[in-house]
């Protein structure tokens, strides 16, 4: 299943609207129950997303491997015969800009793996308050 992104961030955003108004005023049992609802169905659509961006953080850092890879070989290659310290060339690979490039890219891709993961919990945590909300008119 893949999510259109701005669905699901409107899906979000109701659902973090949903949760300042229930800590504004009193919240129907009934619109709790489809509230509870609501974070669940975003649960399901961001574990896809989440999915998707691991998968991104992995690819990312496979990429960083081969160019550091490249980039060593390429370096050892142009010493015109020379054999160049262990040293030098780890830090002239470190320096390139596509090995630069390629550990921004896979920073980015964790930050948003961790983004999204503090987001599941949070809409976990909404799940079952607004769940309890409408077990509270049960118990009443």
């Amino acid at each position: 299943m893949k999510t259109n992104k701005e669905d699901f961030e409107g899906l979000i955003s109701k659902c973090f609207s949903e949760l300042t108004l229930a800590s504004q005023e009193k919240y129907d049992a009934d619109k709790a129950e489809r509230t509870a609802a609501m974070f669940l169905a975003a649960q399901v659509q961001l574990a896809f997303f989440i999915s998707d961006v691991d998968l991104r953080a992995r690819h990312s850092k496979n990429d960083i491997s081969r160019v550091e890879a490249q980039k060593y070989f390429e370096l050892k290659d142009d010493f015109g015969g020379k054999k160049p310290t262990e040293a030098a060339l780890t830090n002239g690979v470190a320096k390139h800009s596509e090995v630069i490039e390629a550990k921004r890219v896979n920073s980015e891709a964790e930050s948003d793996l961790k983004k999204y993961n503090y987001l599941m919990s949070s809409l976990k945590d909404g799940h079952i308050f607004f769940r309890g909300l409408g077990k509270k008119a049960w118990n009443e």
